[in-house]
């Protein structure tokens, strides 16, 4: 199966404003750790924000794939079913310390938008993946982790860089459906995250690959 490397800018001019409050984001700026990796599931048929808490997502991939950087390249595939269970936390600890971007086309526009995500549902036989959202405060200096995607594309942003970019939506209101939409979440030890880094096994991993640096 084909991995997905995802990389956006956006536009300042195009960013959509509400009334819906944003997520303050966790964490000192100045201790924050660097995201080593990420998460990447889609594309899907499409992800609603059912209103200002639920995020749903459907027609859902069987399999998740994932990319870490450091120390070493590794990346490989596991299935959703795995990636959503307790293995990688429960509730508001999914995934620990985490950021992601929500990618799709909004009223025939690309646009994403920033995000943090807890408390997974799936329903492999519906291909339907349920969990709470907060939008993250568009702010490079207040996110989660540093050095992760959702880092580039915001910082994109505020520094106002548009070629061939996707709306970045500071504040969408509930009920904006993206088309085609794919979540890609940067993450802490990612590794240890895709095999259960509470079992400290392998069986759940379908394949991973060493990556060569150039």
């Amino acid at each position: 199966m084909a991995l997905w490397v995802l990389l956006a800018a956006t536009r300042p001019a195009d960013a959509q404003q509400s009334g819906q409050a944003l997520a303050p984001s966790p964490g000192d700026a100045a201790a924050r750790q660097a995201s080593d990796g990420s998460f990447t599931l889609g594309p899907c048929a499409n992800a609603t924000l059912l209103n200002s808490t639920y995020l749903r997502m459907e027609g859902v991939p069987s399999s998740v794939s994932w990319l870490q950087l450091a120390p070493a390249h590794t990346a490989g595939t596991l299935p959703t079913a795995n990636f959503t269970n307790v293995e990688r936390g429960a509730g508001s600890e999914w995934l620990g310390r985490h950021q992601a971007s929500l990618f799709g086309t909004v009223n025939g526009n690309s646009s994403v938008v920033a995000l943090t995500l807890s408390s997974p549902s799936y329903s492999a036989a519906a291909e339907r993946l349920e969990m709470r959202y907060e939008v993250l405060e568009a702010e490079t200096a207040v996110l989660p982790l540093a050095g992760g995607t959702v880092n580039g594309i915001m910082g994109n942003y505020q520094a106002g860089v548009s070629f061939s970019s996707p709306t970045f939506l500071v504040s969408p209101d509930a009920g904006t459906v993206f088309d085609t939409a794919t979540l890609v979440i940067d993450t802490l030890n990612t590794s240890e995250l895709a095999v259960g880094n509470k079992v400290g096994t392998k069986a759940d991993v379908i394949y991973v690959i060493p990556i060569g640096r150039r």
